[in-house]
């Protein structure tokens, strides 16, 4: 293979994926968490719709917006003891992927 294919091979399969603006998808995202889907099933309705992300991915996005839609954060131990109950419930779904 000359060198000027190969470069163009070499760049044509390390070029990033494109980002995908999953604030098209938010509106019905957050109305499945609010339904208690689970990150995982969530990631298998975007599957339908052509929308192959990350597990982490996902859960960077459902924490960003969470920043932005609650500012105020929990000091009671109740409520943070649930949250992190809920995210290792979380956590301990989405490793079955992989």
């Amino acid at each position: 293979m000359r060198a000027d294919k190969f470069y163009r091979f070499l760049i044509a399969n390390t070029m990033p994926r494109p980002q995908i603006d999953l604030d098209l998808f938010k509106a019905e995202i957050q109305r499945r968490i609010a339904g208690g889907e689970s990150q995982k099933d969530i990631r298998r309705w975007l599957a339908t719709k052509d929308v192959q992300i990350h597990r982490n991915t996902l859960s960077s996005r459902l924490a960003e917006w969470q920043g932005k839609s609650t500012p105020v954060l929990s000091t009671d131990a109740g409520l943070i003891s649930e949250d992190v109950q809920q995210d290792m419930d979380s956590a301990a779904d989405d490793d079955e992927d992989y």
